[in-house]
């Protein structure tokens, strides 16, 4: 119990000989609007090998999106060349296509998965 009461009273003369903040004066600075990450398009690209269904699987399973919308998705990565599947975090981007990589490697499906740095600030929050 001494040692409590000797490190609570060297913790107080610490506080009492720091020097005495004035409370009085303002900043005319306002702190910063903290910034928002930025986010990265992880993209699914075409390629002939891939079959549909593996494909609407890959999208519903690690993208969660409905059998209509991975549908969807699967008719323009086919007529597009490729498609946006979702919007992450630069970590949870790479993540993203490392799971599916590696999921297809495991299908030996030949998908390919990638990740570009979105340009659009319309699509950060404001």
């Amino acid at each position: 119990m001494a040692i409590h009461e000797e490190k609570f009273e060297n913790y107080f003369q610490f506080l009492s000989a720091r020097k005495k903040w004035d409370l009085t004066k303002t900043s005319n600075t306002t702190p910063s609007k903290p910034g928002y990450p930025n986010l990265y398009c992880v993209y699914i690209l075409n390629d002939s090998n891939t079959p549909s269904d593996f494909l609407i699987s890959v999208i519903k399973r690690f993208f969660h999106k409905n059998t209509s919308q991975a549908m969807e998705t699967a008719i323009e990565i086919n007529k597009e060349g490729k498609a946006l599947c979702n919007l992450y975090t630069r970590d949870a981007a790479e993540t993203k296509v490392m799971q599916v990589l590696e999921y297809a490697q495991e299908e030996q499906q030949d998908i390919k998965c990638i990740m570009q740095k979105s340009e659009s600030d319309a699509i950060k929050k404001s």
